[in-house]
């Protein structure tokens, strides 16, 4: 604790000022009065206890068993569990449970199992279905759509073909056109890798659309693994700077598609792009790049693989990495067709297509996502339930590089601040008034001067929604970043 009261106090020395840190008065044992609190509200709601008493506790006994007959065969990870044997003395209504043990029960022994998962509280398979069973319904009445985003990005979005036909070349002598011919026959076979980190937790329908457009299938657009630690530890190595953690991860991402993805089938491309300008809703702001560090990762990731030698050429891998800026569509198209066009032959007039298609693509995956989000949020209002903003940025989806908020004994929908975007030019009803309060006159979009205006576009938009959700008596509003210490959840 102190710790913790010591680092957010250090944060306000730069400044000059001392913060005011509030602690609870018996923080050391906050928790089991919580606890306690927590048993009266399930006793209050008919759950009876199955406490035996003061004086038969002290006369209890235990036995501890941990090895290969404890672990949990219920998922693929197959961890290791503790079972508790508490002997009570109470023999005479003791009835030996149905299921054959590993660990048999003696008379008397009632079994407690500490475990990594609540499918793991239970031995009988029987059992774990009927607990399956209950989490299943509550994932469905509470849905998380950070989760949901960080899954569905990454699926086709079917887009329409767009491609030029392939041009007859029996009668033609130039040579760009048989070049141009012979790259358009490749697509159908053309494999990229991209990884999924940073921005492409947004943005990935758009260049997947894109691609699919021109002809590539969708079982050849690969994406690297999730963050995880093995991933980490194989990549990580080849790293020079010490960048913020969501950067740092490019590095063992790529690593996998080279060493993991291409190993398994051949890729032709690899395609991390430095995305500069994001696409906004804002208006009157000073800018909606993305952060600089972010922005040049790809190109840090291009060095880190091309030092000493050039990883991408020994296994026959073109490196794409073009920065773009996705808020001037005939600048990106631009940019697009320099990156594409000596990989795939794209022409001007089919880039153009191509680039309308993967926007529409965009376009509609966000509004799906932001639909099912807006039934999810008035059916809070109507509920009169608590829920959860997460005012994170894309990076955040990744489960390697989040701070979830464990849901698990209190579960409670979640929303990101994407996915409950308004678009239109009225006030959403949900959150209209409060934003009145914020903005005055101005459009919902319009920052107008009332909220602080960054050059950053995650920047604008926090500020802006952090102050609008902070005002919804339905909602937490969940700021977790890499940097801090935790997933700060505020109530307000």
């Amino acid at each position: 604790m102190k710790a913790e009261v010591d680092f957010v106090k250090s944060h306000f020395r730069s400044e000059q000022a001392e913060a005011e840190v509030i602690v609870h008065e018996h923080c050391g044992e906050s928790g089991a009065i919580g606890a306690a609190v927590e048993a009266m509200r399930i006793f209050k709601n008919g759950h009876e206890s199955t406490f035996i008493g003061l004086d038969p506790v002290q006369n209890i006994s235990y036995r501890t068993t941990r090895n290969e007959s404890t672990r949990c065969y219920f998922c693929k990870n197959n961890c290791l569990r503790t079972f508790i044997d508490v002997q009570t003395g109470e023999t005479d209504n003791w009835k030996a449970p149905a299921f054959k043990s590993k660990v048999p029960l003696q008379a008397g022994e009632q079994r407690l199992i500490i475990s990594t998962c609540e499918k793991g509280q239970v031995e009988d398979v029987k059992d774990m279905r009927g607990i399956k069973a209950g989490l299943d319904a509550l994932k469905e009445a509470n849905p998380n759509y950070v989760e949901i985003a960080a899954s569905g990005v990454w699926r086709s979005q079917n887009p329409p073909k767009t491609a030029d036909p392939i041009p007859n070349t029996k009668w033609t002598f130039k040579a760009e056109v048989k070049q141009r011919a012979e790259l358009m026959k490749k697509r159908a076979g053309f494999r990229v890798g991209m990884p999924k980190v940073l921005n492409m937790y947004v943005y990935a329908p758009l260049f997947s659309a894109y691609l699919e457009t021109l002809g590539l299938e969708p079982e050849n657009i690969i994406y690297s693994d999730y963050t995880n630690r093995d991933m980490y530890k194989a990549g990580a190595g080849r790293g020079a700077i010490d960048p913020c953690f969501p950067s740092k991860i490019g590095i063992p991402h790529v690593y996998n598609l080279i060493f993991v993805k291409h190993a398994k089938k051949p890729l032709h491309a690899i395609f991390f792009p430095m995305i500069d300008v994001l696409t906004t809703h804002l208006k009157c702001t000073t800018g909606s790049n993305a952060c600089p560090t972010v922005t040049a990762t790809p190109d840090a990731v291009k060095a880190a693989f091309t030092k000493e030698a050039n990883v991408f050429a020994d296994n026959g891998i073109e490196y794409l990495d073009p920065i773009v800026n996705l808020a001037d569509r005939k600048l990106f198209a631009l940019q697009m067709h320099r990156a594409w066009a000596p990989v795939l032959g794209v022409s001007e007039e089919e880039n153009d297509r191509a680039i309308e298609v993967a926007f529409k693509a965009q376009e509609a995956y966000d509004d799906g996502l932001r639909k099912r989000a807006r039934e999810t949020l008035d059916m809070l209002e109507r509920e009169n339930r608590i829920g959860i903003v997460m005012l994170g940025r894309p990076y955040h989806h990744d489960p390697g590089a989040e701070h979830s908020a464990d849901r698990r004994r209190h579960p409670r929908p979640v929303v990101w601040r994407r996915s409950s975007r308004w678009r239109d030019q009225r006030p959403a009803r949900y959150h209209g008034r409060v934003e009145e309060r914020i903005l005055g006159q101005h459009q919902p979009q319009d920052l107008g001067g009332k909220v602080h205006g960054a050059p950053s576009e995650s920047r604008s938009v926090g500020d802006l929604e952090f102050q609008v959700w902070s005002r919804c008596a339905n909602l937490f509003g969940d700021r977790g970043h890499h940097r801090e210490l935790g997933h700060a959840v505020f109530r307000f």
